[in-house]
């Protein structure tokens, strides 16, 4: 059985607010060994973004200069 829209307002009106605080205060969302491995992987994926732009000039450098 659904819930009432009322209550399912509530409900998300409460997640807001909790998000919220969590965004405002210094306590994040990810804390300890999650939040490391969290800004590592998002670190690792920047780096990799990073590398391929490199090839991909490099790569198109490379053409221009044979044509």
């Amino acid at each position: 059985m659904s819930k009432p829209r009322g209550k399912i307002y509530q409900s998300q009106q409460m997640e807001q607010w909790i998000t919220k605080e969590l965004e405002t205060t210094e306590l994040g969302r990810y804390i300890g060994t999650r939040k490391n491995l969290f800004d590592l992987r998002r670190t690792a994926v920047v780096h990799n973004l990073h590398v391929l732009a490199k090839i991909f000039t490099y790569a198109t450098e490379q053409s221009a200069t044979l044509s």
